[in-house]
């Protein structure tokens, strides 16, 4: 069954009320999705949304990259997840990006983060870099076999569709690649 097509109030420029949507999203409560969330790292500020209503909403809202910072900026776990389906990846700087990977907690949002904006930045290779030289588990090597497991287990990104030459998000394989790469 598909959702209904949700109108809202819109701004003088056209754009879709921040207030709106997190109205509707509250709407959108759903208890049992929220305890399973939080049970996994999701914080209390969310509220369960089903990820298929999020991607709906995306639809009609269509591309709105402040509305998404709006959103963003709200640290609500839904809206976040919502925001980067509606982002602009053209309108965003490195440092912009940084700054909102910092807010990441969840790793469905962390998820959506990188396949829906992460992945279409023409500096992401720049990022992974960045990124890479940082990690704890290549940095501390005491710490490593623990961050391995960890990945295994969580298996975040383990089935991450990835393009011929690069490498796996999927930490144990990124882990190693890196590794293999410093000598």
């Amino acid at each position: 069954m598909s959702e209904p097509v949700l109108t809202f109030p819109r701004t003088a420029g056209g754009r879709v009320d921040q207030h709106s949507v997190m109205k509707q999203l509250k709407a959108w409560e759903h208890p049992k999705m929220r305890a399973v969330n939080a049970k996994h790292g999701a914080g209390t500020n969310q509220f369960g949304v089903n990820l298929g209503k999020l991607r709906s909403l995306a639809t009609q809202i269509k591309r709105d990259h402040t509305l998404a910072l709006e959103l963003w900026k709200s640290g609500n776990i839904d809206a976040m997840n919502l925001a980067t389906l509606i982002m602009d990846p053209k309108q965003l700087t490195q440092p912009d990006v940084e700054k909102l990977a910092k807010d990441l907690s969840y790793y469905t949002t962390t998820d959506w983060f990188v396949k829906n904006v992460i992945k279409a930045l023409p500096f992401k290779g720049e990022l992974c870099k960045k990124w890479a030289a940082s990690s704890i588990a290549v940095d501390y090597p005491q710490l490593r076999k623990r961050a391995i497991a960890i990945g295994n287990t969580l298996e975040v990104l383990k089935d991450y569709p990835v393009p011929k030459g690069c490498t796996s998000p999927f930490a144990p394989i990124w882990i190693a690649y890196i590794l293999e790469h410093r000598k």
